[in-house]
């Protein structure tokens, strides 16, 4: 029988928190993070009298970058031996771009693709009860009256007080599974398949708590399409999609033997995760999931939760979800859903096999599925967009809205477009297209750039402030960064009084391992971003 512990939120995302810069970040006065003109920056892109546009003149005489760095006064050490990465182009340009919406012929094309001509019915039926559901969550709620009363910390009021508000729950439970049904009517709640605006759904459905809760934050022009099948084929099969201004819009697509694994969140996760996971494995990705490299023996405790009881015992290899094709071929199945849902400005970046964990629906129709948190290790594959051979990466960067106007609260999330396909031996088993990009405009065609002699000497003037030691935190330790990869490429960054829009313009990104004085590892970090038109330093927190 489950236990209806609380889920773990893991937000799985290239994205690094502000934590990664922590420290006594002292400001020198200098143009390079004091002047950030966006008007000033076009302009420097297009005078090609005092730079080149040529980007492989830019670092010609850099195929590594080595430098040491060694600042006792402010406890940082850097060690740079690092590959320098040019993309094989003739140009890098300044884009304006905003988030495109879906639209209900792409949806067409993702649920044919997925379901074929399969019935499907409401996703909300995943958030209703069955007789078995609540006698989980009865039993649940008696497990914890046992450990109440087996537990010599609390006092014998302390624990009455406790075991009277858990009877009170039972005794609600009992009450409500009285009328509540043995299973879900499907048949009552088929799909039309179309995208509906939650205003309306609400409106429509004042009883769907699922709607409801929805419509209390997404903003008057959000829109979802949610639906599942029956589970009659094998699989079960869920997806999602939404459009919406506040926190970005996205598709999700799941399928596992299992048992249903429920994508209806509405919030992309800006929270990184376990610093022992490499960058390679950190995917934008849904709820209630955990992930990490399969051929990788990361502890439990390792991987952040924020609940005390799940430990090793919990997670269960899933016995019907296999994985023993090759990497070549999941590839391969990666590469052709692409086409065949005509999805042509995107490139592979990174992946590999992975074990995931994840919560299943309380009617997923297994006992294994029901029983502790199963894995399954599968092949995850994330894909970015390419411009003229260019990645578009944004790691670690979201312009993010948060803040009171007089009486209004104003919350919006602009993260990165990803797209991550989940395969394994039945094939695609999950799909993610996050926060995907248009191009609206070519503000300058061709940008002039900066040499990376400059650029360097940028990154050895900042590297040590921006990770300064104050010395209250001294006495743990020194910082120390070490630097393995340099790569030239477009990042987004946020327009002046303007949340809707960005600009793509090309960044040198030093990439590497910070090490901070309590011994707190990160890997695969951009430790910073510099902008290659006019070396002003980006805050990939703030987006500019």
């Amino acid at each position: 029988m489950r236990k209806y512990k609380r889920i773990v939120r893991i937000f799985l995302a290239a994205t690094l928190t502000s934590s990664l810069f922590a420290g006594c970040q002292k400001s020198p006065e200098k143009e390079i993070v004091s002047n950030k003109d966006m008007d000033n920056m076009i302009e420097q892109a297009q005078d090609t009298q005092s730079s080149t546009t040529e980007v492989a003149e830019v670092a010609k005489d850099y195929d590594t970058y080595q430098t040491d760095i060694k600042d006792d006064s402010l406890h940082v050490t850097v060690h740079a031996d690092a590959q320098v990465d040019i993309p094989d182009t003739s140009q890098l340009s300044i884009f304006r771009v905003k988030q495109m919406q879906f639209d209900q012929t792409f949806l067409d094309q993702v649920r044919t693709t997925f379901f074929g001509d399969q019935m499907l019915y409401d996703g909300t039926c995943m958030q209703q009860q069955t007789k078995a559901s609540i006698e989980a969550e009865i039993q649940t709620y008696k497990d914890m009256i046992t450990d109440i009363q087996n537990n010599n910390l609390y006092s014998d009021d302390g624990k009455q007080g406790y075991i009277d508000e858990y009877q009170s729950h039972i005794d609600e439970l009992q009450e409500k599974y009285e009328t509540t049904p043995e299973s879900v009517d499907y048949q009552s709640y088929p799909s039309d398949n179309q995208i509906h605006s939650i205003a309306d759904l609400s409106a429509n459905d004042p009883s769907n708590g699922y709607y409801t809760w929805q419509n209390s934050f997404d903003g008057a022009n959000a829109s979802i399409y949610y639906a599942m099948n029956d589970g009659k084929n094998g699989s079960y099969q869920t997806i999602y999609l939404q459009n919406n201004e506040n926190y970005g819009n996205l598709i999700r697509y799941r399928s596992s033997k299992l048992g249903y694994i429920d994508v209806g969140s509405s919030v992309i996760g800006e929270e990184s995760y376990s610093d022992s996971i490499p960058e390679e494995y950190k995917f934008a990705t849904q709820e209630a999931l955990w992930l990490w490299p399969a051929d990788t023996s990361i502890p439990i405790e390792n991987i952040h939760m924020d609940d005390e009881n799940i430990t090793e015992k919990d997670f269960c290899e899933n016995p019907k979800d296999k994985t023993t094709i090759s990497e070549i071929d999941a590839r391969k199945k990666a590469d052709e859903l692409l086409e065949k849902l005509d999805i042509h400005d995107f490139a592979y970046y990174n992946g590999g096999l992975v074990s995931e964990a994840t919560s299943y629906s309380h009617f997923a129709g297994t006992a294994e599925a029901d029983a502790a948190y199963p894995y399954r290790t599968i092949y995850a594959f994330r894909y970015q967009r390419c411009i003229d051979g260019v990645f578009v990466n944004n790691d670690g960067g979201s312009k993010i809205v948060d803040e009171w106007k007089g009486d209004t609260y104003n919350k919006k999330l602009w993260s990165t477009e990803d797209i991550a396909i989940f395969v394994d031996d039945d094939g695609i088993v999950g799909f993610d297209y996050l926060v995907p990009l248009e191009v609206t405009d070519t503000v300058v065609e061709k940008s002039t750039l900066k040499n990376f002699d400059e650029i360097k000497d940028i990154f050895e003037q900042m590297i040590v402030t921006m990770n300064a030691v104050n010395e209250e935190d001294a006495s743990y330790g020194d910082v120390t960064i070490d630097i393995d990869s340099v790569k030239l490429r477009y990042t987004r960054i946020s327009e002046k009084d303007s949340f809707d829009t960005g600009l793509l313009v090309p960044v040198w990104d030093f990439i590497g391992t910070k090490t901070d004085q309590y011994g707190n590892e990160v890997h695969g970090a951009i430790l910073m971003s510099i902008n290659a038109i006019d070396g002003s330093v980006i805050d990939r927190n703030l987006g500019y």
